[in-house]
């Protein structure tokens, strides 16, 4: 009993020392955001998707105040990651019961990210270069993709443009963002049609969701398969 007594009682210092530590961390490397009503902007993003009524609708409120200048914290808060110590400090912090405390996990800072996007839409256009280039990173392709859809027909071009990015992901999540646009990307059909005969079978099956997605119109054979 006095093993598992001292055990417990460890591991909540363990976990207290840790979230010290990250805290700490957070507050001495954090980049300066501009604050809206005492509050930082993240703050206010990850307000869009709250359950809770009252602080959603403030948050949509003093987001649409914010607007485009939110766009550096909204790509920083897309870029989020968990890294090695946080997820084993979540792992300690579940095994105790003693000390409480949220943490915000990376993948739902960047659905906020996308919200943000979505509230923005044509006005992020600025922020379409910098999506493109996550593309590239595997772990945050997906909600980038879905960020540069949200931003709609300001961002067919430059994605239009990356299908030929030697970079196969990403060249994929062009297509996916681009199919994500749907019917405002017409413009994109020719560029996603002749996808259809890339020696990559992953691209050819993307290319011809994609296509579905805009015309909605049966293809004309390719080489899809």
């Amino acid at each position: 009993m006095k093993v598992a007594v001292k055990k417990s009682r460890l591991l909540t210092a363990l976990v207290v020392a840790g979230l010290f530590g990250v805290v700490a961390l957070i507050y001495l490397t954090r980049p300066h955001e501009p604050v809206y009503n005492g509050q930082p902007v993240s703050y206010w993003v990850r307000g869009l998707g709250s359950k809770h009524v009252t602080h959603n609708a403030a948050s949509n409120k003093a987001f649409h105040h914010i607007g485009t200048n939110a766009l550096p914290v909204l790509i920083k808060m897309l870029r989020t990651k968990d890294s090695k110590i946080k997820l084993w400090l979540m792992d300690l912090y579940y095994k105790q019961s003693l000390v409480r405390h949220h943490f915000t996990v990376a993948e739902a800072d960047r659905t906020s990210a996308f919200l943000g996007f979505s509230e923005l839409g044509p006005l992020a256009k600025p922020a379409v270069p910098a999506l493109i280039d996550l593309l590239a990173d595997e772990e945050i392709s997906e909600d980038a993709a879905r960020a540069l859809a949200a931003i709609g027909s300001e961002a067919v071009e430059p994605l239009i443009s990356a299908l030929t990015n030697r970079n196969q992901k990403i060249r994929l999540g062009a297509i996916a963002a681009l199919g994500g646009v749907g019917s405002n990307a017409p413009q994109a059909m020719p560029a996603l049609s002749r996808c259809l005969g890339d020696e990559q079978s992953t691209i050819r099956l993307a290319a011809a969701a994609a296509l579905k997605k805009i015309n909605h119109e049966p293809l004309v054979k390719g080489r899809t398969e």
